[in-house]
């Protein structure tokens, strides 16, 4: 099913997209600059500065569009002060709270010399506290000049990308977040508009569905007939109300702004009463819960479960079509019943693709989970069940795709894993 995404050079400067338009990645690739108005000669007084806030910028002295001079700084909601002075010996850049004291000596003065402020990202602040107002200009349109106070406009620039093609009621809309080991904080946020990303993009009209910080793994998307967004992620589910912003006789595109992260998406079919996220199974007896487990992410259940004296669902799917049915009242005198996707010559009845190697291990790790939760007797034929189908599975990635010999001993290794506890019993 289409999953293509889409970016324009106006939004998203700071996000690239992988070769098969599928998956994208933030990068902090843009520039925001502010320039003084005025030469910075010998005869111009030390320009004293002040930040502050949460970002990524730079302090510049540039010679046209040379770069002389440069200093990092890295603020987490912090307050810093330093200065800049220019005399015949050589220019000075003086960052105090940055621990930084940089002279330069072997600077061109005949060339004309300018002092550059670039903001990258974030809601840090320069304050030019001995220049005069409006002595500096934004050199795009992400820069706000207020006084002697240097800001961008969007503390996140450039991070838009889009659906290609716009929601529908009958998908769900999957987008895997990974997250940023190397990052005190990425975030993915959700938004609707009318309008694709393939023309010129209007950010202001967007409608915000919901922001999650440094999540990682799955958010599940879907539109519904009423006028309602679902978003899905782990066992949080958020509705959003389609407002006047948006019009609901119009296509609706789905948008999404990405911070230091990157992004895998697909799109689902949407199976008649099917529910999408999280399951909890309850095992009771009488009085107690003897044990609660949680479905893993990549579990999509089929029907609402009823949580009564004994384990019920209807139905689960796996999202790399891997099928197990659970009978709707389990418990010690009911075995559950388990339909065989396998085809009589021992084939299977959907097409694996090569990313099914990777999925293959995460559905076994999560029957690892679940058989290590509820060990019983009247559990085993399900997960024999699951054995079959798995094996089916595996023994057509060995057949059908040249992996590495090392991927295929991994698979088989975690395979015997996962059910020698089940056959141990």
């Amino acid at each position: 099913m289409d999953s293509s995404l889409v970016s324009h050079n106006s939004c998203s400067n700071n996000i690239i997209l992988d070769d098969g338009s599928t998956g994208a990645s933030w990068k902090d690739r843009t520039p925001h600059l502010f320039r003084s108005t005025n030469l910075f000669t010998t005869s111009s007084q030390a320009e004293e500065f002040e930040y502050r806030g949460t970002g990524h910028g730079y302090i510049l002295l540039m010679s046209g569009d040379a770069v002389v001079l440069k200093c990092c700084i890295k603020l987490k909601k912090e307050f810093g002060r330093g200065y800049i002075k220019n005399t015949n010996e050589g220019v000075e850049l003086n960052v105090q709270d940055c621990s930084q004291a940089i002279k330069w000596s072997a600077v061109n003065q005949t060339l004309g010399l300018h002092i550059c402020f670039d903001i990258r990202f974030g809601n840090m602040v320069f304050d030019i506290v001995t220049a005069p107002v409006n002595s500096f200009i934004p050199l795009d349109e992400m820069g706000n000049v207020n006084g002697t106070k240097l800001k961008l406009n969007n503390e996140n620039p450039g991070a838009y990308v889009a659906f290609e093609m716009p929601l529908k009621q009958k998908e769900i809309t999957q987008i895997d977040v990974s997250g940023n080991s190397k990052a005190t904080m990425w975030a993915v946020c959700i938004f609707l508009s009318n309008a694709s990303l393939t023309s010129k993009p209007n950010t202001s009209n967007l409608l915000m569905v919901n922001k999650f910080n440094k999540c990682r793994g799955p958010i599940s998307i879907r539109l519904t007939s009423d006028g309602r967004i679902h978003c899905y992620f782990q066992d949080q589910h958020y509705v959003k109300e389609i407002d006047n912003l948006i019009h609901l006789s119009q296509e609706i595109y789905l948008w999404i702004e990405l911070f230091r992260c990157k992004i895998s998406v697909k799109s689902l079919p949407l199976y008649d009463d099917e529910v999408p996220g999280y399951i909890k199974i309850e095992t009771r007896d009488k009085e107690n819960v003897v044990a609660m487990t949680d479905l893993p992410r990549n579990i999509r259940v089929r029907g609402s479960p009823s949580f009564e004296s004994s384990i019920t669902c209807k139905s689960a799917r796996l999202d790399a079509s891997f099928h197990y049915p659970i009978q709707e009242t389990a418990n010690e005198n009911t075995v559950p019943k388990v339909i065989d996707d396998s085809l009589s010559d021992g084939g299977i009845r959907d097409p694996v693709a090569l990313s099914d190697l990777k999925d293959l291990m995460d559905a076994l790790s999560l029957t690892q989970n679940i058989i290590q939760s509820h060990p019983g007797p009247h559990f085993k034929k399900m997960y024999l069940g699951m054995e079959k189908e798995f094996k089916a599975r595996l023994q057509y990635l060995e057949n059908n795709h040249n992996f590495f010999s090392h991927d295929l001993v991994n698979l088989k290794s975690k395979f015997t894993d996962t059910f020698s506890s089940l056959h141990a019993q």
